[in-house]
């Protein structure tokens, strides 16, 4: 990596030890990204919903690729995606001055938004559609995020996706939140925190959907 008198980075590009023609310096700007995903959500509480749903996919591409490796969609992709279509779910009571927060209900529709921007690139040797999503960096050098990942681990990001849809809309059926936290395990691992049956005496546990808090 270098740094041009202007303070841009540039990251360089080609195999090691690769012929000059073969090699190239494409500017970037970790800064300026980090700036833009910063400033995506203004309103605290709004930001606050929006990292948390973040880290959970983040935590869920962990457990479902972890035996794909390099073939697993970027934790950068997700986080740059939900910058662009994450849709904060909360309410705000005016005269509790309180804020509930729905981070469910907010994961589940920014998967299904995901899940509806792939657009299908042709088919594979046995017939079945191929699908590709585009996430186009904000930032120098504006490329797409996702384009190293082939059509096949595309479609195989999507179907997970899929998966995962099916299964938070299973949880938002779920009344025990017992129950509903380990179906939630099944997506995002066994660290994914499941409350006692003693300390669970409403419909809805913490662990899924977060309760009031100060405005």
């Amino acid at each position: 990596m270098a740094q041009s008198p202007g303070r841009k980075l540039f990251l360089a590009k080609g195999k090691r030890n690769a012929a000059e023609k073969d090699r190239s310096w494409e500017e970037s700007d970790p800064i300026g990204l980090g700036t833009w995903i910063e400033n995506r959500f203004p309103v605290a509480e709004e930001e606050q919903q929006f990292l948390r749903v973040v880290r959970a996919l983040k935590r869920w591409k962990t457990e479902k690729f972890k035996k794909d490796g390099n073939n697993a969609p970027s934790g950068i992709g997700l986080t740059v995606a939900a910058g662009m279509w994450f849709s904060p779910l909360l309410t705000r009571d005016e005269f509790s001055k309180k804020t509930t927060f729905d981070d469910l209900g907010a994961m589940r529709s920014f998967v299904a938004l995901l899940i509806n921007k792939f657009h299908t690139v042709g088919s594979n040797e046995d017939g079945a559609a191929l699908y590709r999503l585009s996430v186009n960096i904000p930032v120098a050098p504006g490329k797409d995020i996702f384009t190293r990942m082939t059509d096949g681990q595309m479609t195989t990001f999507r179907e997970r996706l899929i998966q995962l849809r099916d299964r938070l809309d299973e949880v938002a059926k779920e009344a025990d939140p017992v129950d509903a936290c380990k179906l939630m395990r099944k997506e995002f691992g066994e660290e994914f925190p499941v409350p006692d049956k003693d300390e669970t005496g409403q419909p809805r546990g913490r662990a899924i959907s977060t309760g009031g808090t100060s405005a």
